[in-house]
């Protein structure tokens, strides 16, 4: 065991002793490597991050509870049209990645400082992806939102017909718009980022409005839907309530002198149905209103505890990091081309003798 020990120290040493005597080779591969890492992080571009806090509201589902098991009695179930929590937050992401949300927002108009002039989001894009040699040899101006080739087009039956290079573009902006969910915390966290701060900034604002304006579309449509069943059962509450009256008026106008048990059963089986319609009719009368003004009412979905601005620090790249990986890697190569070197050399002295 103790021999083992000594010819492991021994094995140690003698590697170290190999490594001390390729110390340059080793540090012309870490030169070597840290050049290309501060080369890497020059040319990589400057990105900007630009971050707003929102905090969902939870709209209270509990209006239709109040009274569902007394309509329940007249056979209407409202609990099965609740939907004022369907949307939750979870979902949110997915309204802002969806088609046409990003359409929308990729025909939005922002002020480009490079042009001094307004173009669209789409426009800067298309913009921005050219390569550096196309740029340098394009003699003339292209008129990018002429070009129907590479536009989102929609037919009659309402499907979305996109180009390879629209899809590329939201792909692009997919990956520069990240909207993250912290539950512990119950808040939303936007985050755009961008060459250019002041575009990050304007987009972000853009997504923002716009995922409001959908997640509110979206309430409303339920809402609305909500509201036209209540309507309905409503007018047909009204109906039978209308007639139950009636017979109710008839029955004791027919029966004002007589004063029969079998008589008096009847007017209160009449005068039962008469007062339970009377106030499944009241309640959903009651409903309706509520439903109407949830409708018309425009109380923000989103409360924006944080909000945009224009980032003055870059947030990519990490050049420190990026040197830090590429001396590491220098150095990992380096050892490893010297055991390589020691291995051949060692073959190469068995070979000949």
């Amino acid at each position: 065991m103790v021999q083992m020990s000594k010819a492991t120290d021994i094995d140690f040493l003698s590697l170290l002793i190999v490594f001390w005597k390729n110390k340059f080779l080793i540090l012309k591969t870490t030169l070597i490597s840290m050049s290309i890492g501060v080369l890497i992080s020059l040319v990589i571009p400057k990105k900007y991050t630009v971050e707003t806090v929102m905090v969902p509201q939870i709209s209270n589902s509990q209006d239709l509870g109040k009274f569902s098991s007394l309509v329940a009695i007249a056979g209407i179930n409202l609990n099965s049209f609740d939907n004022s929590n369907l949307l939750t937050p979870i979902v949110y992401p997915r309204i802002l990645s969806s088609l046409p949300l990003q359409k929308e927002l990729l025909d939005s108009k922002i002020f480009y400082n490079e042009t001094r002039d307004s173009i669209t989001i789409f426009e800067y894009y298309l913009k921005n992806s050219q390569t550096f040699l196309r740029k340098l040899f394009s003699s003339k101006k292209h008129n990018y939102s002429a070009d129907e080739s590479i536009k989102l087009t929609q037919n009659t039956e309402g499907i979305y017909i996109s180009s390879r290079k629209y899809e590329n573009i939201r792909k692009l902006l997919n990956n520069e718009i990240q909207l993250n969910l912290k539950d512990k915390e119950g808040i939303l966290i936007m985050q755009v980022t961008m060459k250019d701060p002041y575009v990050a900034a304007q987009v972000a604002n853009r997504a923002q409005r716009l995922l409001q304006k959908y997640i509110t579309q979206y309430k409303i449509e339920k809402a609305q839907e909500q509201y036209n069943f209540c309507l309905q059962r409503l007018k047909e509450k009204k109906s039978e309530f209308e007639s139950i009256q009636k017979e109710l008026a008839f029955f004791r106008d027919r029966n004002i002198n007589i004063n029969t048990a079998t008589a008096k059963i009847q007017e209160d089986e009449l005068q039962s149905k008469y007062n339970i319609l009377y106030s499944v009719y009241m309640e959903l009368s009651k409903q309706a209103e509520q439903l109407q003004l949830k409708v018309k009412e425009d109380t923000p979905i989103l409360t924006i505890i944080e909000p945009i601005k224009v980032p003055t620090q870059k947030s990519k790249p990490d050049r420190v990091l990026i040197i830090v990986i590429f001396i590491l890697l220098g150095i990992i190569t380096g050892l490893f081309t010297v055991l390589i070197k020691e291995y051949i050399n060692l073959n190469l002295k068995a070979y000949s003798s």
